[in-house]
C-alpha cells in the first residue's frame, strides 16, 4: 500500500509540474508608454510614484476644516467602508484556498452490517481523505491571491476617488459662499443704483427704460441669491454624505479668498504615473488573475490523487462494546480524465477571458495616460486665465477708486460710481467662478496623478494574512 501511495503521489507531482510548460500566457506584453509628455513645461519638478501615493496635496492649502473633512472620508465614507469588506471577503477566500491542503478529517459514529465493512455492527472511528491535483492548487491560490491585490488597489482607487470627491465639494461650498456673499453686496449696489435711477427719472434725467432695466437686475440677482442658497445646502449635504453622515449645516472659520492656487502642481514621467495609478495596478493584477485562471482550467486534464484510510474500533452487538476490535481499510487512486470535452471549452473561455482582460488593461493605461495629459494642460490654462482676471479686476478696482475720487470732488455723479461698482462686482463673482475652476482642475491633476491615496486610514478595519 505504501509503496502505491508513493507510486501515484510522485508521478502526480511530475505531471503536475512538467504542465507548468504548457501555460504560454504567462508573460503580459508590455505596452509601448511615452517618456514624456507633449505640451508640457519641462521645467516642471518630478517626483517618485511612492512620494505620489503618499503625498497629501490637500494640506499645502492650511484649511484645518478641509484637512478634517478629508481624514473622516477616509474613516467613515461609506465605499470606503465597502471596499474594504470586500478586501477582507478576498483575504478570507485565499485562506479559504490555501486551507485546500490540509486533508479532511471526519468522525464516523454509527452500526453497519455491509459484508464489504465485514459486517462490523457498532463502530467509531475517523475517515481521512484527501483530495490533490497540485498545479491545480498552486493555479487556484495564485488567482485568489491576485484578487485579494487587485481588492487593495481597488480601495486605494476608492480612497482616491473619495479625496478627490470631498475636496471637490468641499472648494464648490466655500466658492458658494463667497459669490453668496458679492450677489448680497451687488444686490445692495442694484438697489441703491435703481433709487437713484427712480430720482432722476422724477426729475426727468433719466427715462422710464433704464428705471425698468435697473428693477429687472435687482428681481433677477435676488433669484440668483435664492438659487446658490439652495446650491449651498446641496453642497454641504454632498460633505455630509461623503463623511457618512445624515444632512445638516456646515460652519467654518476660513473662506474662499484665502486659499491660494499657488500650491505645489506634481509633475512625473509617464511610466511612474502608471506605476502610481490604482486603476492601472487592479487591471495588470487582473490581468494575471486571468492568467492563473488558464492554468487551473488546465489543470483538469490532469490526473487527481485521491487518498483514503479508515481507523476505527468495533463491536459486532451493544453487550461487547465494552470489547471492541479494530477496524482499518484504506485505497489510493488516480482519476485521470479520458473524456472530458467540457475542459477543452473551459481553457477556451479562460484564454477568451485572458484576452478580454489584457485590452481592458490595454484600455485603462491609455485612459491614465490621456487623462494625466488633458489635466497638465488644462492646469496650465486655468492658471493663466486665473491670472488675466486677477489683473482685470484690480484693473477695474483702481478706475473705480478714480470715479469714485471724482464723486467725491463733485466731478462726478453717483449713477457713475454705482456703475462702475456693479462692474467690480460683476467681475469679483466672474473671478471666484474661475478660481474654483482652476482649483477643480488641480483636484483633478493630483487623483489622476495618482496622489495621496496611500495615507493612513487609522483603523484596524483591514484584516492582515
Amino acid at each position: 500500500m505504501k509503496k502505491l501511495l508513493s507510486n501515484l503521489l510522485g508521478s502526480g507531482i511530475l505531471i503536475s509540474l512538467t504542465s507548468c510548460a504548457f501555460n504560454s500566457s504567462s508573460v503580459i506584453t508590455k505596452i509601448n508608454t511615452p517618456d514624456h509628455w507633449n505640451n508640457i513645461e519641462s521645467s516642471t519638478n518630478l517626483m517618485s510614484a511612492e512620494s505620489l501615493a503618499h503625498l497629501e496635496w490637500w494640506q499645502q492649502f492650511n484649511d484645518s476644516t478641509l484637512n478634517q473633512l478629508v481624514e473622516r472620508a477616509i474613516q467613515q465614507n461609506s465605499d470606503v467602508l465597502i471596499a474594504i469588506a470586500n478586501l477582507n471577503n478576498a483575504q478570507a477566500q485565499l485562506r479559504q484556498v490555501q486551507l485546500s491542503w490540509i486533508p479532511n478529517l471526519p468522525l464516523l459514529l454509527g452500526y453497519s452490517d455491509m459484508p464489504t465493512l465485514g459486517s462490523p455492527g457498532y463502530f467509531v472511528g475517523v475517515f481521512p481523505s484527501y483530495t490533490l491535483n497540485i498545479f491545480g492548487q498552486i493555479k487556484a491560490q495564485e488567482q485568489a491571491n491576485s484578487q485579494v491585490e487587485i481588492s487593495k488597489e481597488n480601495l486605494n482607487g476608492v480612497k482616491l476617488s473619495v479625496i478627490g470627491q470631498t475636496v471637490n465639494a468641499y472648494f464648490t461650498w466655500l466658492s458658494q459662499e463667497r459669490q453668496l456673499q458679492l450677489s448680497e453686496d451687488l444686490l445692495k449696489i442694484y438697489e441703491e443704483r435703481l433709487n437713484s435711477y427712480r430720482q432722476q427719472f422724477s426729475l426727468g434725467l433719466a427715462d422710464a427704460k433704464t428705471v425698468s432695466n435697473a428693477d429687472s437686475d435687482v428681481m433677477q440677482t435676488m433669484g440668483q441669491i435664492e438659487t446658490i442658497k439652495n446650491n449651498l445646502l446641496v453642497s454641504q449635504n454632498s460633505l455630509h454624505y461623503l463623511i457618512n453622515q445624515n444632512p445638516g449645516r456646515l460652519s467654518t472659520k476660513n473662506n474662499f479668498t484665502q486659499l491660494t492656487i499657488e500650491s505645489i502642481v506634481p509633475g512625473t514621467l509617464p511610466m511612474t504615473v502608471l506605476a502610481n495609478r490604482p486603476d492601472v495596478s487592479a487591471a495588470m493584477k487582473q490581468l494575471a488573475a486571468s492568467d492563473a485562471g488558464i492554468g487551473k482550467a488546465i489543470a483538469n486534464l490532469l490526473p487527481t490523487i485521491q487518498l483514503d484510510t479508515l481507523l476505527a474500533k468495533n463491536a459486532p452487538t451493544a453487550d461487547q462494546i465494552t470489547n471492541p476490535g479494530n477496524m482499518s481499510m484504506g485505497d489510493a487512486y488516480a482519476t485521470v480524465p479520458l473524456l472530458n470535452a467540457q475542459i477543452f471549452g473551459q481553457i477556451q473561455a479562460s484564454k477568451a477571458l485572458y484576452s478580454k482582460d489584457y485590452y481592458v488593461y490595454e484600455q485603462t493605461v491609455r485612459k491614465a495616460l490621456r487623462d494625466v495629459e488633458n489635466d497638465l494642460v488644462a492646469n496650465q490654462l486655468y492658471s493663466s486665465r486665473y491670472q488675466h482676471f486677477s489683473q482685470a479686476n484690480l484693473s477695474l478696482e483702481q478706475g473705480c477708486s478714480n470715479d469714485l475720487a471724482q464723486f467725491q470732488n463733485g466731478l462726478s455723479n453717483l449713477t457713475t460710481v454705482l456703475e462702475c461698482q456693479v462692474g467690480v462686482t460683476q467681475a469679483q463673482i466672474a473671478l471666484t467662478q474661475t478660481k474654483l475652476d482652476t482649483l477643480l482642475v488641480r483636484v483633478s491633476l493630483y487623483q489622476d496623478l495618482g496622489g495621496g491615496y496611500a495615507v493612513s486610514m487609522n483603523n484596524d478595519q483591514i484584516q492582515t494574512k
